[in-house]
């Protein structure tokens, strides 16, 4: 059946197939994602049913690289023979379809032969006796997004396994309504000032919504409004929504659709483009070679780098993927700069996400370049030496708060770029000189209350704490409230900045680098004192000074203080790595990711916060067991045992992705957003990290 499409079979990572009605493959099914490298993407399920009002055919991103409006949210697709009967071949519905499709006696779900996942999505069904004819049916739709373009294009195959298709006609009806990905749900159906304008003898149609539009066309058909009842309203019920304020229900607009005779011969090929605005399209094919071309050199590197012991070629290819996906193209100041998106769907752009995930996406898999264009844009946004906590919000106070976190792993993950590009042009030329303004705003104190105390540690205060809190509520990100004082990980963040900048500049900054290192060795000796705790065999989350000036301690068991065993410059002996990573494994440790906190908060003064799992945690910890364990053989088997049950999603259900959370009990169901940065980022480079020292 390869004729019928353009999809590559060299590049297809995943195929679910079986008899017709047999392949299981459920409305609240796996779900798959494309991506453009430009901020656009399409989201839906393997069956066919979009389950997120954030799922679509075409989702562009308006402001990129953020911005996302679901486009075209589903394509209802009948086949029209002589005699008025109607072939339902692909539903939205999840809770059940219209009185007309109904009567049809067509489930299209229910006839779904496979689905196919590369560099564009397939399904392929198979109808029998359809409209009263003897014989089958072959119905084939692909999608692929325009490879940097803000386009898609479908592509249908209808193919008479016996006899011809003259009389036939194809129909098909986008569901729209132009709202924001995560967006309010429209639940009454109204068109919001949706307006549709066919053109080009009804060939194309121009649909807009404020200042939002697309372009439709479908070759060779011809538009027809449903005028009798200006648009039908169809209802989605989203069954993996359980949003009790806004329900799970929301009515799109049907508005008519694309009419296009089929022939007189066994089969016919139609195709439908979606563009933002009045972009041009550009060719399926051009789309996949441009894809190819730009994948090929990262997915050899990939197979260079990556431990053969947990990930073969095709997962390697897989993995490879996964991580292109978050690497997106902008406008910048001077023409195009890459960015980084930290997940689908997408909230906002989150600096110390973005630093973090530097190493895993792009050093990882040799995209030393772009790195070093992420890591200017990056230093472009320090303020007084600072970076702000978000890239796409406000600049500064006032605005988005600045942060120590972001800072300091701006600084961690411009070490790294160091280390794995030998760039000392960069590094000499601009690079150093961002790193040091971050720690010497910190030894100086900036005015949004972060500063380094006499002991060495840095301080926050209180003012910079709810600052940052209240930008991560705005972002409806789950937290623990706002932390101040002296914080585990802040401190691990700054010993491992101090000393890896000192490495860096012995020769171009003899001095700072004396007096960095200097410093380390009073920070090293404050941290033991001030955070490790041998009443509890772990490390303090956070000491501070309440109002009255008395040293207040919480000794809740966090997962923060992973980064003390993980990261390569600790202030942490091996002896107290290795008992923070035994409490951990047993306090913190689930089949899943690491709780933010342990189930029984062992303090008084906890600053409370629910408790969440983190399966990006999983790097962190898989690396702390190599370094914990001085990368012996068992260590390297430990940490492999952490990352193969990612490899195992990524290859299987997860198709082609890694969530952002999972399903208490294990990798059984993913929730929240089905593709996350981080945790695709840390697989990555625990990968590569477990190739290097397995020889």
């Amino acid at each position: 059946m390869d004729y019928i499409s353009g999809m590559d079979l060299d590049w297809r990572t995943h195929e679910l197939s079986g008899g017709t009605g047999e392949i299981g493959l459920k409305p609240a099914g796996d779900e798959w994602l494309l991506t453009n490298g430009a901020g656009a993407y399409a989201m839906g399920t393997a069956s066919g049913v979009n389950t997120r009002r954030w799922h679509g055919l075409f989702v562009p991103c308006v402001n990129p690289p953020l911005g996302h409006v679901v486009a075209v949210h589903q394509m209802l697709e009948q086949i029209r023979f002589s005699g008025g009967e109607v072939a339902v071949c692909g539903m939205a519905h999840g809770n059940g379809g219209s009185e007309e499709d109904e009567a049809s006696g067509v489930w299209g779900e229910s006839n779904l032969l496979s689905f196919e996942k590369g560099l564009s999505v397939r399904w392929t069904y198979l109808f029998e006796g359809v409209a009263g004819k003897e014989g089958e049916i072959e119905f084939v739709r692909e999608l692929c997004l325009h490879w940097r373009h803000q386009g898609a294009t479908i592509r249908y195959s209808v193919r008479s396994l016996s006899g011809s298709l003259s009389g036939a006609v194809l129909r098909l009806a986008p569901m729209l309504t132009l709202r924001e990905a995560l967006g309010p749900k429209d639940k009454g159906g109204e068109t919001g000032g949706l307006s549709v304008e066919p053109i080009k003898d009804g060939e194309v149609i121009r649909v807009c919504r404020g200042s939002v539009g697309v372009s439709i066309c479908c070759e060779g058909g011809a538009f027809v409004g449903d005028s009798s009842r200006s648009g039908q309203k169809r209802g989605v019920s989203y069954h993996r929504e359980a949003d009790e304020r806004d329900g799970v229900t929301e009515y799109w607009v049907v508005p008519g659709w694309f009419e296009v005779g089929l022939g007189d011969g066994a089969e016919a090929s139609i195709a439908l483009t979606v563009t933002l605005g009045d972009m041009s399209a550009i060719t399926f094919e051009e789309t996949q070679q441009a894809r190819r071309c730009h994948l090929e050199p990262i997915v050899d590197y990939v197979r260079e780098k990556i431990d053969r012991e947990i990930a073969d070629d095709s997962v390697a290819r897989v993995l490879a993927m996964a991580t292109d996906d978050f690497v997106v193209e902008i406008e910048g100041g001077n023409g195009l700069v890459k960015s980084i998106v930290e997940g689908y769907p997408a909230t906002g752009v989150c600096s110390a996400e973005v630093c973090a995930v530097i190493p895993g996406l792009l050093l990882a898999t040799g995209r030393f370049e772009e790195a070093c264009g992420v890591l200017k844009r990056l230093a472009g946004s320090l303020q007084d030496g600072l970076m702000t906590e978000s890239l796409d919000g406000g600049r500064g106070r006032g605005g988005c708060p600045l942060s120590v976190d972001a800072s300091l792993w701006f600084v961690h993950a411009a070490i790294e770029y160091l280390g794995a590009s030998g760039d000392r042009v960069n590094w000499d030329g601009w690079l150093a000189g961002s790193v040091m303004k971050v720690i010497e705003a910190i030894l100086h104190g900036t005015e949004d209350g972060v500063s380094m105390a006499g002991d060495g540690l840095i301080v926050i205060d209180p003012a910079h704490a709810d600052g940052c809190e209240r930008s991560r509520e705005a972002r409806g990100e789950e937290g623990v409230g706002a932390r101040y004082g002296k914080l585990v990980e802040i401190n691990v963040l700054w010993y491992n900045a101090l000393a890896g900048v000192a490495a860096c500049v012995t020769e171009t900054h003899r001095s700072a680098s004396e007096h960095y290192t200097k410093l380390t060795k009073r920070v090293k000796r404050s941290f033991g004192r001030m955070f490790w705790d041998e009443s509890i065999g772990y490390l303090r989350d956070r000491v501070w000074s309440d109002e009255n000036g008395n040293e207040r301690d919480d000794q809740s068991l966090r997962s923060n203080q992973i980064f003390a065993v993980s990261l390569p410059r600790s202030p942490l002996p091996n002896t107290k790595k290795r008992r923070v990573l035994k409490v951990i494994r047993e306090g913190l440790l689930t089949p899943n990711g690491l709780r933010s906190q342990a189930e029984v908060n062992r303090s008084d003064h906890g600053s409370g916060g629910a408790m969440v799992v983190y399966p990006w945690l999983l790097g962190p910890y898989a690396e702390s067991i190599l370094r914990a364990g001085g990368f012996n053989s068992s260590a390297v088997s430990q940490a492999r045992g952490v990352i193969r049950p990612l490899l195992e999603w990524l290859a299987g259900r997860g198709l082609g992705q890694l969530p952002e959370k999972f399903e208490c009990g294990g990798m059984s169901e993913a929730v929240c957003r089905a593709a996350d940065a981080r945790l695709v980022a840390e697989a990555m480079r625990v990968c590569c990290m477990l190739n290097s020292q397995s020889h």
